[in-house]
């Protein structure tokens, strides 16, 4: 289901790539609206996608799929993003910073997403409510 007005999105997915491939479609509909730079939606868009493919990749190891909530909020200073799921237990906010490879010879696919979150974001907040995660973003206009 999807729901946008003004200044919020809402979005809700069950697993499953078409349904993140929707997602993205909406929420960068959604953002192009709301005159944000070029460098804010971005940020947006990449933290959103990065967000959902944690949540679908980790969040339910054993295959189920699992509840995916979005919220994107605008105001004048921000754009807010929420993902909410039932998923494992994870806590991005902890997890320490990768070690960047000096050179190609020694990179390997993959790890850093969060690491481009953070670099992307102003804040970003997580919490555990009973079988919920939540995790709360914030970008600069």
């Amino acid at each position: 289901m999807i729901e946008a007005d003004n200044s919020r999105f809402a979005h809700s997915l069950n697993g499953g790539q078409p349904e993140l491939a929707t997602c993205m479609r909406a929420a960068a509909s959604f953002l192009e609206k709301r005159n944000l730079d070029s460098k804010s939606r971005y940020a947006a868009e990449l933290t959103l996608e990065e967000l959902l493919t944690n949540s679908l990749k980790y969040g339910s190891p054993n295959g189920n799929n699992h509840d995916i909530r979005v919220r994107i909020d605008v105001d004048s200073i921000h754009v807010h993003i929420t993902v909410e799921d039932n998923g494992m237990p994870f806590d991005p906010t902890r997890q320490p910073s990768p070690k960047i490879p000096t050179d190609a010879k020694h990179a390997k696919v993959g790890g850093l997403g969060l690491e481009m979150i953070r670099k992307m974001t102003q804040s970003m907040h997580y919490e555990r409510t009973g079988s919920e995660n939540r995790i709360i973003v914030s970008i600069d206009r």
